[in-house]
């Protein structure tokens, strides 16, 4: 299924923002006026752990923040079946 990654700040002057996706670089740009950025909508991702790291800095530093999240097997099909037991009455 796509999906979008966003980040989002509380304070920061005149942040920039590098996004890696599994170690490569994808643009998500920051909207100052809402302190947050986003990627455009991305494909479907393959089973497995992938890794995003953000890094935010300025003038006045630099922050990492690296988060792993899995894709797991999604349930396809799901189906019930259900046995009845009839009475037949003389």
């Amino acid at each position: 299924m796509p999906f979008t990654i966003e980040y989002l700040i509380d304070t920061g002057t005149n942040p920039n923002f590098t996004l890696y996706f599994d170690g490569t670089v994808v643009a998500a740009p920051y909207n100052p006026a809402t302190l947050s950025g986003s990627t455009g909508v991305l494909p479907a991702l393959p089973l497995g752990l992938h890794l995003v790291t953000v890094y935010a800095f300025n003038m006045f530093g630099a922050v990492t923040l690296n988060v792993n999240f899995t894709i797991d097997q999604p349930i396809i099909n799901p189906q019930s079946t259900a046995s009845a037991t009839q009475t037949v009455s003389q």
